[in-house]
């Protein structure tokens, strides 16, 4: 058959087939239920030169967009007038987006049109910031953002406009740009985008600024709370969930709205002006969706003014729990007309209390004596009548150290000082269980009530207690912005650093050695001393070189920290670190209108008597923002008496006991974990000695550590005479203190046969 005869066949069967598949018998009546692929238009920048853009986008294989816009001064670009470049068809699917969340959709690849826009920023990576918020070039990368070319904007409005023709589907909320859409990852098309520009010629949202006046307004008197801007920003397209914190998700979405719809003040903090944008552009592109927030608002707004429906306190039945000790303690019970209450009856664990003689007519306060019916450990206390109790107030005499009192605790004296005596360490010693200080002996060369010379634990026994106590009197909360309580405290995210964030070392800030360390280099790498570190100094002046070995200046810390940048997200990890005690120290400075030294000492030590305990700061030593405690054995041995009677010692009642307090108790050992691989450690107690369990509380510091078991009653702090390497075994103990620890754990259970 010659060659003719086989191509005739070929494009007669070819025929006949098409004929075929047009005879089908199809019917199209179509249904109202579809839409469009394209919902959505995406706008980048390269922060790639042309050449490399097209490298990149055309022939890399990798990633590409349907269309890239060139600069006209880009010296790889070898055109005299600017063209746009559509490198895949609107009918396929341009790989731009990557993982990518907008207004309930995922991978916007399927959905979208990608346009690349050359524009390169130019970035410094910071010498101390790794990655805090904001994508790829967010503020760890210092980076400056070049304006875009007018010729460039003016070709992109053009090609959106026809875009939008095309797809109707893209409404003005789905104009939106990389960082939008992955606002972890991304920053393009930066905040140097002419958003505004667009939105005049027709191309995406904005909102209308008396809209946002009227937000503003409102939100200045009384804001909305974080779980619902995070619902808001959700609302209006974002991949946000709804967590009440400002977490890093939180954080990475307000860059990307700021960057967005407030170019002019990207943050990444929540404040009046952006939760105002947000539910401007709700009201204006999403009613529905706004009139639900709303509602929510004002509920907040009415429940934080009182104006709701509360329940009514039992104000005929009060309860209390309390520390106490067998053999210790009275209770006293005010009440202006005590003698005139109904059917009053006190009772502690169950067991009512009698009281002494008949309550007088002009009585208006009793004592009992509450030393038989407490036990160690909690009790609870109840105070009923059939009158109002609203005005009565109650207060516990809390126990106070004494000495070895019964047989028992004298045996178990003896036997600890046996044994802790066959170690060759040279240490000093307490151990407390209950109220009586069992043992204070020191072993080997160390003196007795010797200076301690107290590092993070200074954190602990000074800077928390004052949290303690300005919590207890309503003057600081947890929630708060450390903003609310220092004005000054702002910019890189600080206004979403609330106390409990620098309390807990989860604000983000490195630890000053490893500050310093990344200054020194930085100093060392600038040639231009123009450019190097400036930090200020306590005689007033600045240091341009403040790691020069022939510096005698100071750093003034309580002025640097407000140019201390953060190392990490806030609740990324928990880093212990000195500039979170000297935030709190400003805080509690603001509140008091008093030194933070002062305060401590005035409130705090004298009234408890510590008179050994001094503040002192070490000269020349940059590498200490904050004044240290130094002590003896003896005020340490009350202050942790102080916390295990929840405030108060003896007739001293320092700080309200609270949520926050019993939570201290339990996660102190996590306050003093130096890095995240300690406090791991420190969680996993258990494993350090067999003897130890869950409710043990270690904190290691220096060449001390603290001690705390609820289970057992007890508190073991011990002092070396040398400091210590605290890394040898996976706690964070070392060889010598493992061995203190396990010896005294070790008799204790044995005493207990």
């Amino acid at each position: 058959m010659s060659m003719f005869i086989k191509r005739f066949f070929v494009i007669v069967s070819s025929f006949v087939l098409l004929n075929a598949c047009n005879s089908l018998p199809i019917n199209k009546q179509m249904s109202v239920g579809q839409n469009a692929r394209v919902q959505s238009l995406v706008l980048h920048f390269t922060a790639l030169d042309y050449q490399r853009s097209m490298l990149a986008l055309k022939d890399s294989g990798g990633v590409s967009s349907h269309y890239l816009i060139p600069e006209l001064d880009d010296s790889t670009y070898p055109n005299s007038n600017l063209e746009i470049i559509q490198l895949v068809d609107e009918n396929q699917r341009a790989w731009h987006a990557g993982r990518s969340y907008w207004d309930k959709r995922k991978n916007l690849n399927d959905t979208s049109i990608g346009i690349e826009i050359v524009n390169v920023p130019e970035c410094q990576h910071h010498p101390v910031v790794k990655f805090t918020h904001g994508g790829e070039y967010g503020v760890h990368k210092d980076c400056t953002f070049p304006d875009f070319g007018q010729q460039q904007i003016a070709l992109l409005i053009g090609l959106a406009k026809d875009i939008l023709k095309r797809h109707p589907d893209i409404t003005p909320t789905r104009v939106i740009g990389h960082s939008d859409i992955s606002p972890s990852r991304k920053n393009d098309p930066g905040p140097r985008f002419p958003w505004y520009q667009l939105y005049e010629n027709g191309i995406g949202a904005w909102y209308d600024s008396e809209t946002q006046g009227k937000y503003l307004q409102l939100f200045e008197s009384f804001a909305p709370s974080i779980n619902l801007v995070q619902k808001a920003l959700y609302y209006y397209g974002y991949n946000i969930k709804e967590t009440g914190g400002i977490d890093r998700q939180t954080q990475d979405v307000l860059f990307a709205f700021q960057m967005h719809f407030l170019p002019w003040q990207v943050t990444g903090e929540i404040n009046p002006e952006t939760a105002a944008a947000v539910f401007a552009l709700l009201e204006k592109y999403k009613e529905p969706q706004l009139k639900v927030l709303m509602s929510s608002y004002y509920r907040e707004e009415a429940e934080s003014s009182g104006f709701s429906q509360k329940l009514q306190t039992d104000t005929k039945h009060l309860v209390k729990s309390f520390y106490g000790v067998t053999g210790q303690g009275s209770l006293i019970l005010i009440h202006p007309a005590l003698w005139s209450l109904k059917d009053l009856s006190v009772s502690i664990n169950g067991k009512k209390l009698k009281f002494a003689k008949p309550l007088s007519s002009k009585s208006s306060g009793i004592k009992v004596d509450i030393s038989k019916v407490v036990k160690n450990g909690n009790n609870v206390l109840e105070v009923k009548s059939a009158s109002d109790l609203s005005h009565a107030s109650i207060e516990i005499i809390a126990p106070r150290l004494k000495g070895p009192q019964v047989w028992l605790e004298r045996k178990l004296r003896n036997e600890l000082t046996n044994e802790l005596g066959t170690l060759e360490e040279s240490f000093e010693f307490s151990l407390v269980q209950h109220d009586k200080v069992i043992l204070h002996k020191a072993f080997g060369n160390k003196g007795l009530n010797g200076e301690l010379h107290l590092t993070q634990l200074s954190s602990f026994f000074t800077t928390q207690l004052a949290v303690l106590r300005l919590i207890g009197e309503q003057r600081l909360q947890l929630t708060n912005s450390v903003y609310d309580y220092l004005p000054k405290y702002q910019g890189d995210g600080k206004a979403n650093r609330t106390i409990k964030h620098v309390i807990e070392h989860t604000s983000g800030y490195p630890a000053v050695e490893n500050y310093l360390q990344a200054l020194e280099q930085a100093s060392l790498d600038d040639k231009d001393i123009n450019g190097a570190p400036v930090l200020p100094t306590q005689q007033g002046s600045v240091m341009n070189n403040p790691f020069s070995e022939a510096s005698t200046e100071t750093i003034d810390w309580t002025n640097a920290i407000f140019d201390v940048p953060f190392y990490y997200g806030v609740n990324q990890r928990r880093v212990y670190s000195e500039f979170n005690d000297l935030v709190l120290r400003l805080v509690i400075e603001q509140i008091t209108n008093m030194p933070f030294e002062q305060y401590i000492t005035t409130e705090l030590l004298l009234p408890l008597g510590l008179t050994h305990s001094v503040f002192r700061r070490v000269q020349n030593n940059n590498a200490s923002p904050i004044s240290l405690l130094t002590t003896r054995m003896k005020d340490v041995l009350v202050l942790t008496q102080l916390l295990k009677n929840n405030g108060s010692y003896g007739n001293q009642h320092i700080f309200k006991p609270s949520e926050y307090s019993r939570w201290l108790q339990q996660h102190s050992f996590g306050l003093l974990a130096a890095k995240d691989s300690q406090l791991t450690k420190l969680n996993n107690i258990q494993k350090c000695s067999p003897y130890l369990t869950q409710s043990s509380h270690l904190s290691v510091a220096d060449n001390s550590f603290v001690l705390v078991d609820d289970r057992l009653d007890i508190s073991v702090i011990v002092s070396f005479q040398q400091e210590i390497k605290n890394d040898s075994n996976q706690c964070g103990l070392s060889d010598a203190q493992q061995r203190v620890l396990n010896k005294t754990l070790e008799v204790i259970y044995q005493s207990q046969r």
